[in-house]
């Protein structure tokens, strides 16, 4: 095994050097609510033009995290008190979160382990009438059958919305994850591939879902497109409806811009390295799920799923002995329904709420469980340098090393 420590970083640039960035600071506009002056058009607005080429959706508002994101497209696509929405048990907690956050009920299915995405074929045996969306998450950058996805909300009238937070720019079926469904969302939160740290962004082709998008994140004030506002805002008091503030800073977007220019020129080499490391993998014996239908996949993280709990574990032991931090490799997900970070119960806002009952905690999820047991990851930024990558392959040849 290699003798150098791992030397970890993301973002792996410097923020400030952004050209965007720059332009942002003189500007010393802060955000879409602020006085615009004479200055040109937000950068929300340019944001909403270029980030077209990621998402593949007409409208793209920026808003303040990917969890904010959730929300407020669950609410725009009109989900509410006790309606459910079916989320899949493999992902981070923010998607069962927010749709309790809407008054909404999560209902779990078990991931297919050819992708560790939700098993569309449980999908059919859990809709009710009280079903109102599917919320599928594209986990390390595989995604469910797009296709066979869309089919499947369309045949029993429920809105699709997807979490892109973790697939940005990648291509099934030959279109864009994130145009599938009625809308979709995407984070920018600091591990992720196009980061200001926090933020996010629901993406859409639907003009009314991204008007209703747009009223709720903005305290019900809409876009002034028209300039006729006296007090020289791009925000009108137009109303009506109840919203919240979930904006995003215009220097936190234009890094946005920046980190996405920057995502856009080192995508294939990131790409083309974890395809190497891969086939590493698989040599050992390690499983990578990837699907076919998948034509262009650029992985928030490289899933890796070894033949069993003790194979996993040496392997981040390994990665940890070479100086690979929780940010950098760990175990994959474990199933929502066993995670501690979602006990409403005992909040106050929640109570009286019949959204969460008993049979919640006990769930079991076969495909779930089993990937978080044998699964490990290992972030994107890994595969930026070449020392680092040594050094993840000296890790996976420890574990099979006779």
């Amino acid at each position: 095994m290699s003798n150098s420590g791992f030397k970890g970083s993301w973002p792996n640039y410097y923020l400030a050097e952004g050209e965007f960035f720059k332009e942002a600071i003189d500007r010393q506009r802060l955000a879409i609510s602020g006085y615009t002056g004479e200055k040109n058009r937000s950068f929300e607005q340019r944001f909403s033009k270029s980030f077209r080429e990621i998402s593949g959706c007409e409208f793209n508002i920026p808003c303040s995290s990917g969890s904010s994101a959730l929300a407020l497209a669950l609410e725009a696509c009109g989900v509410g008190l006790n309606d459910e929405v079916i989320v899949p048990a493999c992902t981070w907690i923010a998607p069962t979160c927010e749709v309790l956050r809407v008054n909404a009920k999560p209902v779990v299915v078990d991931i297919d382990i050819r992708t560790l995405c939700m098993n569309l074929s449980h999908v059919e045996n859990v809709i009710t009438s009280k079903t109102k969306a599917l919320l599928s998450v594209n986990l390390y950058g595989n995604c469910p059958n797009p296709a066979e996805l869309r089919q499947l909300c369309d045949r029993n009238d429920i809105k699709l919305i997807e979490d892109c937070a973790q697939s940005h720019g990648g291509v099934a079926n030959g279109r864009k994850l994130g145009s599938f469904g009625d809308c979709s969302v995407f984070s920018f939160q600091q591990s992720k591939q196009i980061t200001s740290g926090e933020g996010g962004a629901i993406c859409t082709s639907d003009p009314i879902i991204a008007a209703h998008a747009h009223r709720f994140k903005n305290n019900s004030r809409v876009l002034d497109t028209k300039r006729a506002c006296e007090f020289d805002v791009e925000l009108f008091d137009l109303g009506p409806g109840v919203g919240t503030n979930a904006g995003l800073s215009e220097i936190q977007i234009a890094m946005v811009l920046d980190s996405q220019t920057r995502f856009k020129a080192r995508k294939i080499s990131v790409q083309t390295r974890m395809n190497e490391y891969s086939e590493l993998a698989r040599k050992f014996g390690v499983t990578v799920p990837q699907p076919d239908y998948i034509d262009d996949c650029h992985r928030y993280c490289l899933p890796l799923l070894f033949n069993d709990t003790s194979q996993k574990n040496n392997f981040l032991d390994a990665l940890r002995t070479l100086g690979f931090g929780s940010f950098f490799a760990g175990s994959i997900y474990e199933p929502v329904y066993k995670s501690k970070k979602f006990e409403p119960k005992g909040q106050p806002r929640f109570r009286g709420l019949d959204l969460v009952s008993e049979d919640w905690y006990e769930q079991q999820c076969e495909v779930a469980e089993r990937v978080h047991a044998t699964g490990a990851f290992v972030h994107h930024s890994v595969f930026l340098n070449h020392e680092n990558i040594t050094l993840a392959g000296d890790a996976l040849h420890s574990v099979f090393r006779s």
